[in-house]
């Protein structure tokens, strides 16, 4: 009699024990596809940004307009040779550029790495404030820089994208760790 107790006991025991790994997988299994719908969420907006011909217009416009018409055209009126009155123009359109850009999030990637592009983006704004170097077409270089790279996650985020139905529960934590910053 006490045997066939215990074997009461251990099935009970057993039969729990498999009630609560179906309850926990079903749990991970619907974190998992919170996850994934978030995930999704913020690479659709990637996908956005890299086809967004009317953002990618204006900072191309700026751009030109600061270093061609700006820096050339005021140093060839004779304007652009007075210190500080002939450089405004320029500073106010690359602040506007530099304003447009981060009101936009292209700067947003990775926090460490978002660090040192922004220190580079803001000494080739104060790089190409300078006399003589402001003949250079800083700001369209940082421009045409910042769109490959915004055209390139959007590549990425277009394939990270697909792989996501199929992707496995570390798969999709890895890419929600990626994503963490923006």
């Amino acid at each position: 009699m006490a045997a066939i107790a215990q074997q009461a006991r251990d099935f009970a025991y057993q039969e729990g024990l498999a009630v609560a790994r179906r309850s926990t997988a079903l749990l991970l299994k619907h974190e998992i596809k919170l996850i994934a719908k978030k995930i999704a969420a913020k690479l659709e907006k990637q996908i956005r940004d890299g086809d967004d011909v009317a953002a990618i217009s204006i900072l191309i416009f700026l751009a030109f307009l600061k270093d061609g018409l700006l820096d050339i055209g005021l140093d060839f009126l004779g304007i652009g040779l007075i210190p500080i009155i002939g450089q405004a123009p320029g500073w106010a359109v690359s602040t506007i550029l530099y304003y447009f850009m981060f009101g936009k999030g292209y700067f947003l990637k990775q926090r460490a790495k978002m660090n040192a592009r922004a220190w580079l983006y803001v000494l080739g704004f104060i790089v190409d404030g300078l006399p003589v170097v402001e003949e250079l077409p800083a700001t369209t270089l940082m421009v045409v820089h910042t769109i490959r790279l915004i055209k390139k996650r959007a590549r990425q985020a277009k394939i990270d994208l697909q792989k996501l139905n199929s992707a496995t529960d570390d798969e999709v934590r890895r890419l929600e760790k990626e994503l963490e910053g923006e």
